[in-house]
Order: C-alpha cells, then structure tokens, then sequence
C-alpha cells in the first residue's frame, strides 16, 4: 500500500514540476562571436562547483533547464589555451511567452557592451542586412553588428541608445529610440503588419 501511495506521489510531483526551458547561449569578445570557442559551465545560483551544474562545449551552447535563476562561467579558450573568463550571475531562465521556442542568453566578455534581440514576425528570413543602426549621439553604431538567430536577429554593440531601422516584408519599420543596456539583452518583438 505504501508503495502505491509513493508512486502515485511521484506521478503527482512529475505533472506538476515545471517544463524545462530551452536555454542557448551566445557569446562575444565586443562584436565578434567567439560561442564555437566558448566552454559555459552552469549551476543554480548559491551552489558550489560540487553541488553539479552542467558544461557545454562549443560550437553550440543549449540546454534544457529548469525553470530558475542561474550562475554561468564562460571560458573562451583557443589550442588549450584560456584567452577570457567570464561570470553572469543571477540569470533569470523561464518561459516567457513572447520568447518563443527557446531563451536566449549573451555573455560577453568586453564591458559596456550590450545586445538587442529582435524577434521577427513569421516567416521573415533573419537575414542581418535588413537592419540599420543609427546612434543618438552618432557614436558606437559604427562599432555594432548583426547576427542572425533562429527567428531573431541579434544586435550587439556598445552600450547606448539607438535607432533601429528594418526592412520588414511589409515595408520599413523603424523602432522607437531603444537603449542597449551594458551586460544584458533587450529583447523586441516585431509584429507582422503593423510599424512596431
């Protein structure tokens, strides 16, 4: 009978615990992407190395994980030689809704620089070329570079405020003045028809 009553708890706690969420991560030296030559070593934030975590290895970096808040060391490294490490604490990993299929994360390894994901409406090829970049103060946009994603683009540059102009399929869309923020991601998502 306890038996019984044990699995049926089990069953009960596997319906309820929380879908994991796809995790990548994208890594940068400034505005070069360095993920194929990245190691990230991720744990629950307040646990040590003993108490596990997982490692991803380049080219890619994904994981599926708990819905929680975690700590992550990137280690760029080049013919066993370590060339940058970097921590990125407290990051919030769970399933926001505009998000899509996965959760993105960037690390870099350059202070003061920032990324701009910019989810695209459906169908639209991520294709960098169809995004402008002007700087408020006519800075840093010369410096910023467009990657694409696997239903996004992705904006890294020095920090700062921006316009951003794409060539959507329904025309040109120009987004409102938008701050990249130094050592995070902002995320916008675009719509189909409508100047977002």
């Amino acid at each position: 009978m306890a038996t019984a009553a044990a699995a049926l708890s089990c069953a009960a706690a596997a319906r309820q615990a929380p879908e994991p969420v796809r995790t990548v991560f994208r890594i940068f030296s400034g505005t070069d992407e360095v993920t194929a030559a990245t190691r990230v070593r991720v744990r629950v934030s307040g646990t040590t190395e003993d108490e596990g975590g997982i490692v991803l290895n380049g080219p890619a970096l994904a994981a599926e994980l708990a819905p929680g808040i975690y700590d992550a060391q990137a280690i760029h490294h080049r013919r066993g030689r370590v060339l940058n490490v970097r921590w990125a604490e407290r990051l919030v990993i769970v399933r926001y809704p505009d998000e899509g299929e996965e959760h993105l994360e960037v690390i870099n390894f350059l202070p003061n620089f920032g990324a701009l994901q910019l989810r695209l409406p459906p169908r639209t090829r991520a294709d960098p070329a169809i995004v402008t970049i002007q700087g408020q103060d006519g800075a840093g946009a010369e410096r910023a570079r467009v990657y694409p994603g696997s239903d996004y683009l992705l904006v890294v540059a020095p920090a700062g405020t921006y316009t951003v102009t794409l060539s959507l399929p329904t025309g040109p869309a120009t987004l409102p003045p938008v701050e990249i923020p130094a050592d995070r991601t902002r995320m916008r998502v675009l719509g189909g028809a409508e100047t977002p």
